[in-house]
């Protein structure tokens, strides 16, 4: 889990105090939703998600839910196509081109 750190000045009775603020950041999935993403971000992530299950008809809902980088994608990709490591990521690099996550 990554953490992001948020620091800024805050006026107090005539005074300035550094304030920072740490809060966990939950990396998004690539093709999940995690709530508050506008209605284009949800239309263009539910179009990536049906034509990954196009191209590659092993992966499930849940895999899909689950991956958060390229990498994961890839490593699954290879896995289960039993492809080369550089076969999967042509192949996960060419179906990823132009693509907004």
């Amino acid at each position: 889990m990554k953490y992001i750190v948020y620091e800024f000045n805050v006026p107090v009775a005539g005074f300035l105090w550094a304030v920072s603020i740490f809060t966990q950041h939950k990396e998004k999935s690539m093709f999940g939703f995690s709530g508050g993403e506008t209605l284009e971000t949800v239309e263009r992530k539910t179009g990536y998600r049906a034509d990954a299950m196009k191209k590659w008809p092993f992966l499930t809902m849940i895999d899909l839910g689950s991956i958060k980088t390229e990498g994961q994608l890839r490593n699954l990709v290879k896995i289960r196509s039993s492809i080369t490591d550089a076969q999967a990521e042509e192949d996960v690099k060419k179906w990823m081109r132009g693509k907004i996550f």
